[in-house]
Formats: C-alpha cells, structure tokens, sequence
C-alpha cells in the first residue's frame, strides 16, 4: 500500500515520507516538504488512489504526538518526525483507507 500511497500523492507535490504502519490498521502517514501541499491535500477529504478501487481514502491532518517521559531513564517517545506525520509543521495528513 505505501508505494500505491506514495506514487498517489507525490502528484501533488515532494513528499517526505509514507510511513504504513504494520498490523493491517488501514492507516498511513504521509507528509510533504510544503505545508501548502499538504494543505491542498486535505481540502478534499476523500481520494481514490488506485484505479478500480472500491472506496476511497479518507484524508485528515496529522499531529505530532507529545514527547513521553522515559521516567528517569533517559526517555524518549515518538514524534510525527519519527513517524512521518510532520504534523506540527502543518505538512502531514493522515490517511485511511480499505484494502485496495
């Protein structure tokens, strides 16, 4: 699905990253190296990816999640940065989707 996800939205314009999490959750992280990019994305909510595809993946804005304490250990977390959501920087969009 990320290649499908990522040969999709780079139309719009350059991507960072496609990350597809393992699990089959039907969710994915796409972000774009121009915020207004991933601005125009979002202003339609639903896209068909693939040709033949029976429904559509529906776009919404991805959000940093906060940093998580390592209790004294030196912590850590994840970040959309990590993860390719870039949501703090207004160039991520989530995305899910059916399988296609």
């Amino acid at each position: 699905h990320g290649s499908d996800l990522q040969q999709y939205f780079q139309q719009f314009g350059q991507l960072d990253d496609v990350f597809v999490p393992g699990g089959g959750k039907g969710i994915a992280f796409v972000s774009f190296n121009d915020p207004a990019v991933a601005q125009r994305v979002l202003a339609s909510q639903q896209h068909l990816v693939k040709l033949g595809q029976a429904q559509p993946v529906v776009v919404e804005q991805a959000f940093d999640r906060p940093s998580v304490s390592g209790g004294g250990k030196g912590g850590g977390g994840s970040s959309g940065a990590a993860n390719g959501a870039n949501g703090g920087l207004g160039r991520g969009a989530s995305a899910r989707y059916a399988p296609f």
